[in-house]
């Protein structure tokens, strides 16, 4: 747990020294309960950094279990009040090492389905204990996308990753014009693609 924990905490320093500038961001610790860093979002500038890597710095693995239902809805409810923020995009990026049982894995999936798709879950799963089946679901369910990282393997290039397909430029509304050709069956299209990401459709045409 130790060695996830500093894990973890390599990843968030990696992080805040990637932001772009102009952003907004906080940071939200989440065990059985959970604490945000800032009363409401920040701008990333050198006085938010420089709090928020202490911050991060003096972490523990002191909360208790996996519990993400209310933090996520306590974040994703502070989008809603932002309305004067309409136009920013909304990015949550989630770092876990654990797992949550099937209670509340049905309950994550009910919130998103309930949700206005105004943000996307960029997740990471770290560790042999993180529960593939929720940072993939997290993920799926709000057009981001995941990665689970070994405790062996370099993480930057991950991250930067994950960061390029958050920050960059993104596809929306995909479709494909088959013209005159009759494709057998009824292909399934990603609605979205995001930045550094490819896709490949195989269709038999008649």
């Amino acid at each position: 747990m130790a060695n996830q924990m500093e894990q973890t905490k390599e990843m968030l320093h990696m992080f805040l020294r990637s932001l772009p500038i102009g952003s907004f961001f906080n940071l939200v610790s989440f065990g059985s309960q959970f604490a945000s860093l800032f009363p409401q979002s920040r701008l990333y500038d050198d006085e938010s950094l420089k709090s928020a890597s202490e911050h991060v710095s003096g972490m523990s693995a002191n909360m208790g279990g996996t519990n993400l239902v209310d933090p996520l809805q306590s974040i994703i409810g502070k989008f809603s009040d932002a309305s004067s923020d309409s136009n920013r995009q909304r990015r949550i990026f989630v770092l876990t090492d654990g797992a949550v049982d099937q209670g509340q894995m049905q309950q994550i999936r009910q919130f998103f389905g309930s949700t206005q798709s105004t943000f996307k879950i960029f997740s990471f799963g770290i560790g042999d204990g993180a529960s593939p089946e929720l940072v993939h679901d997290m993920a799926s369910m709000t057009g981001g996308s995941s990665e689970m990282i070994p405790s062996t393997v370099d993480m930057e290039p991950i991250i930067m990753r994950q960061l390029m397909r958050a920050i960059g430029l993104q596809l929306e509304n995909l479709k494909v014009d088959w013209h005159a050709l009759k494709v057998q069956g009824d292909p399934a299209i990603p609605t979205s693609l995001l930045n550094g990401d490819a896709i490949q459709i195989l269709r038999t045409i008649e």
